[in-house]
């Protein structure tokens, strides 16, 4: 998966839970002032979305009825594809 040319990488903040096998679950974002609650994860993959080089785990994930991507590159940073101001919508 490679993110659309209008979304810029936006770190955030990430509430995950971690089982004991080291698979993460997050739960909610942390996104400028504001909290989002992970209603479902629909998917994980593999994805290139932001450069050839850099590979992260893409979630597919659902919030308050809305599909967006969360993703999570090496052990330690998590963003999202943010909209570029000129697009309207559903900013995570």
């Amino acid at each position: 998966m490679h993110v659309p040319e209008n979304r810029k990488k936006t770190p955030v903040r990430v509430v995950a839970e971690i089982d004991e096998y080291g698979n993460q679950r997050p739960l909610r974002i942390k996104w400028q002032s504001c909290e989002y609650v992970v209603d479902r994860i629909l998917g994980v993959s593999r994805a290139f979305p932001f450069s050839a080089e850099v590979t992260a785990d893409c979630y597919m994930i659902e919030i308050g009825g809305h599909i967006s991507y969360l993703f999570h590159e090496g052990k330690k940073k998590w963003f999202v594809g943010e909209k570029c101001e000129q697009q309207l919508g559903y900013g995570v």
